[in-house]
C-alpha cells in the first residue's frame, strides 16, 4: 500500500510540476509579450521554446517515475507528463505522421495508460484522487495556456497562470496533510478550478468565431479528475464481487 507523504520535503518535490507549469506559462507569455498574431516570430518561439523546456523536464522526471514504479512524490509528474504526451502526440499528427507510426505510439500509450491506471488505482483512494488531480489540472493549464495565445490580454492571463499554480500547489499540499474531508474538499476546489479556467479558454476560442465547447471539455475534465477514485471502487467492488 503507499501512503501520501508527511515530510514537508517530498510534498514540495510532489507539487513542483504544478508550480513549474504556472512558471513556465507565465514567462512564456512575459518573453513573447503579446497575442500570437500581433508579436514578431522570433519572440513567439522563444516563448515556446522557454515552455518546451520545463515540459521536457517535467517529462524526465514523469518517466523516472514510471522506472521507479510511481513513488508517491512522481504521481503528479507521471499523470501531467501523460496528459503533455496526449498533446505532443495531437501536435505531431498535425505534420502528417505515418499510420504505422501513429499506431505504434497509440498502442504503447495505451499499454502505459493501462499500467499506470491500475498501479494506482489499486492502492487507495486518496493516491487514486491525487492522481486524477494531476490529469485534469494538467488539462485545465494546458487549455489556459492556449488562451494566452490567442488573447490581446496575454500578460494578464500570464500572471494569474503563476498565481494559480501557487494557488493549486498549496492546495496539493493541504490535500497531503488533510484528513479524508479535507480531500474531498479539495477535490471539489479542483473541480471548480478547473471549469474556471476552461470557461477562460472557451471565452477565448468565441472571441475568435469557435464554436463553444464548454460542457464537453468540463464532462471531460471533470472525468479525468474522478476517474482514478471510480477506479479504485470499481475494483474494490469486482473484488468482493469474486470472492462472494
Amino acid at each position: 500500500m503507499i501512503y501520501l507523504q508527511t515530510d514537508i520535503k517530498n510534498d514540495l518535490i510532489t507539487v513542483l510540476p504544478i508550480f513549474l507549469i504556472g512558471l513556465g506559462i507565465t514567462c512564456s507569455c512575459l518573453i513573447a509579450g503579446g497575442a500570437c498574431y500581433d508579436i514578431p516570430s522570433w519572440r513567439l518561439y522563444s516563448g515556446i521554446a522557454f515552455g518546451s523546456l520545463i515540459a521536457l523536464f517535467i517529462g524526465i522526471l514523469g518517466i523516472i517515475g514510471l522506472m521507479k514504479r510511481i513513488p508517491v512524490w512522481s504521481i503528479l509528474w507521471v499523470s501531467i507528463s501523460m496528459i503533455g504526451f496526449l498533446a505532443l502526440i495531437n501536435f505531431a499528427s498535425s505534420f502528417g505522421l505515418p499510420n504505422v507510426v501513429e499506431l505504434v505510439i497509440i498502442v504503447l500509450s495505451v499499454l502505459v495508460a493501462i499500467f499506470v491506471f491500475y498501479w494506482i488505482t489499486k492502492q487507495s483512494w486518496q493516491i487514486a484522487g491525487l492522481f486524477g488531480i494531476g490529469l485534469s489540472t494538467a488539462l485545465s493549464l494546458i487549455l489556459f495556456f492556449m488562451a494566452t495565445n490567442i488573447s490581446h490580454n496575454k500578460i494578464k492571463i500570464g500572471y494569474y497562470d503563476l498565481l494559480i499554480g501557487i494557488v493549486m500547489s498549496g492546495l496539493i499540499i493541504l490535500y497531503l496533510k488533510g484528513n479524508n474531508l479535507t480531500k474531498i474538499l479539495i477535490l471539489i476546489a479542483f473541480l471548480i478550478s478547473n471549469g474556471l479556467m476552461i470557461y477562460v479558454f472557451d471565452l477565448s476560442m468565441q472571441r475568435i468565431n469557435e464554436e463553444s465547447q464548454i460542457i464537453y471539455l468540463i464532462i471531460f475534465s471533470s472525468g479525468l479528475l474522478f476517474s482514478g477514485i471510480f477506479l479504485h471502487f470499481s475494483i474494490r467492488l469486482i473484488k468482493k464481487i469474486v470472492k462472494i
